[in-house]
């Protein structure tokens, strides 16, 4: 290695910086130019929108969006010693517009790809009840991933089996 000299401000620069504020200057480019790969690094992935941020959820309830694909809402939630759910304060509280991404290739007649042609899916977190999938009060556990799009606006977006139910086929049982 070389040898480096890093200049000790003894005065000020003419009456406006005092020596503390001048050196204070050298600490800080150093440490800049010491941590240089760390900051791009860090830059990249606000500019690139990839900084995530995973929490758990509880999904409460679901709008419909497509043939077998809802668009989620709930609540941030932690677990507490009797495995009771409560909302911590934090920023995550609430959110809406959650995307389960198990529900892509959904459609009217395919789950997850597969040919869905002996039964009918629900969001996740919903109870069949009286021949419909209940679609508000739903109780819902996942892991939430919070990303940022590349303009910046924050996506909500997890991976979650829907729950199924075969359709009765005209004989007895189901």
């Amino acid at each position: 290695m070389g040898s480096e000299q890093v200049p000790i401000f003894e005065s000020g620069l003419f009456g406006k910086a005092n020596s503390i504020v001048c050196n204070s200057w050298t600490d800080a480019a150093r440490i800049v130019a010491e941590n240089a790969e760390g900051i791009r690094w860090a830059q990249s992935q606000v500019v690139g929108g990839h900084i995530t941020t995973r929490f758990l959820a509880k999904i409460t309830s679901a709008t419909a969006l497509a043939a077998n694909r809802w668009l989620y809402s709930g609540t941030a939630m932690q677990l507490t010693s009797t495995n009771a759910t409560s909302v911590p304060t934090g920023s995550f509280g609430t959110f809406s517009a959650a995307v389960n991404i198990r529900e892509l290739r959904n459609t009217a007649t395919l789950a997850d790809g597969t040919l869905l042609d002996t039964a009918s899916i629900g969001p996740v977190g919903s109870e069949y009840v009286d021949d419909a999938w209940k679609l508000t009060g739903l109780e819902g556990y996942v892991e939430m991933v919070a990303d940022y799009n590349s303009s910046g606006g924050l996506v909500y977006w997890f991976d979650c089996v829907n729950p199924s139910v075969c359709t009765n086929s005209g004989g007895s049982g189901g």
